[in-house]
């Protein structure tokens, strides 16, 4: 009768029970085909520093568990705010731009569409920022979100070029709203308003300062207007304070030049 006998691994000492990963893989290597030898021949002083090494292991990692769970729900948390905000605040612009649709049906038709030009303009610089989960957006996204509407797939309109910049939300909606303002202008008045009118905006990176260049090219001859409107006094004056500063706009006969200067932070 043959009889099959099963070899069985030896319990593991209690002073490497614990540890997590470390532990474990301690427990698994085979001690004995090395100089210590087997864990249970190992000096006394040995074995309690494995033991208060092993246990500490143990609670650390409990530790990093519990705090990952809590940062897990903190995000979560977090998440269900943003979009929470998200909603509050689109659904607040579709309710300003319904009351805006009925209460200037009586008014001047093209007051009425440049306000609401803007408020869909303001909209669609918030739906750049939600991509982003409201930490703000590339400087080149804002342009070209701004310049949107004035695409065309025949040709070029415009051209946009420049290094990576990130802007925060604030800056995002400031700038945002500026390039649109800049876009109708040159719609009415410059570049855009004429077929082979072009746009060209660029933009350098200093230590610490951005310097941007608006530049309108192929439009009708400009001269400069007795009185800014209101989307030229928000772009030289409101984006002005925004940026912390100075924006200057040249009414050249060839086209407008927009340039500022921007701190980054």
């Amino acid at each position: 009768m043959n009889l099959q006998i099963q070899k069985t691994m030896p319990a593991a000492p209690d002073f490497l029970a614990g540890g997590g990963e470390m532990g474990a893989a301690m427990r698994a290597f085979d001690w004995a085909s090395t100089p210590l030898g087997p864990p249970e021949t190992w000096p006394r002083t040995l074995k309690t520093c494995l033991r208060i090494m092993l246990a500490s292991f143990t609670k650390s990692a409990d530790s990093l568990s519990l705090e990952i769970e809590h940062r897990r729900r903190i995000e979560h948390h977090q998440n269900l705010l943003l979009d929470e905000l998200n909603h509050r605040v689109k659904n607040t612009l579709a309710t300003v731009q319904a009351m805006a649709m009925q209460t200037l049906k009586g008014v001047d038709l093209p007051a009425r569409d440049a306000f609401l030009a803007r408020l869909f303009a303001l909209s669609s610089q918030h739906d750049l920022l939600i991509l982003d989960n409201w930490e703000g957006a590339s400087f080149e996204g804002v342009v070209r979100r701004a310049l949107r509407p004035w695409r065309e797939n025949e040709h070029a309109r415009f051209q946009v070029g420049g290094p990576v910049v990130h802007l925060d939300p604030k800056q995002a909606l400031a700038l945002g709203m500026a390039f649109h303002e800049l876009a109708t202008n040159a719609a009415k008045y410059g570049a855009f308003s004429k077929e082979t009118g072009t746009v060209h905006v660029s933009w350098t990176v200093e230590p610490g300062l951005l310097k941007f260049r608006w530049e309108e090219r192929g439009g009708p001859a400009v001269c400069e207007p007795q009185r800014r409107g209101f989307g030229l006094r928000l772009v030289e004056y409101g984006l002005a304070r925004e940026i912390s500063g100075k924006v200057s706009l040249d009414f050249r006969p060839e086209g407008l030049l927009c340039e500022w200067d921007m701190k980054l932070s």
